[in-house]
């Protein structure tokens, strides 16, 4: 496989490692928007200070899963 393909699919499963972590962010802070002031279904002991964290962690997450992946500059994909 040349070098640049396996680039690509680096790429591909990074992008998709950096989305599945900014879901998960994103069900906790749903979870905690029912769950903050509820003591019988809040076994994680969120606050809204979690809350605010959580959804920051989301935006922040997508706009790194969505942005990108710098590749090789030209003439190195070239000699590939």
């Amino acid at each position: 496989m040349p070098v640049h393909g396996r680039l690509e699919t680096d790429a591909r499963a990074c992008c998709r490692d950096r989305l599945l972590l900014a879901i998960g962010y994103g069900a906790v802070f749903v979870y905690g928007l029912f769950a903050v002031g509820n003591d019988d279904i809040n076994f994680l002991s969120l606050n809204q200070a979690d809350n605010w964290l959580h959804i920051v962690s989301t935006i922040v997450g997508l706009v790194i899963a969505l942005h990108p992946v710098r590749q090789r500059n030209s003439a190195n994909r070239a000699r590939d």
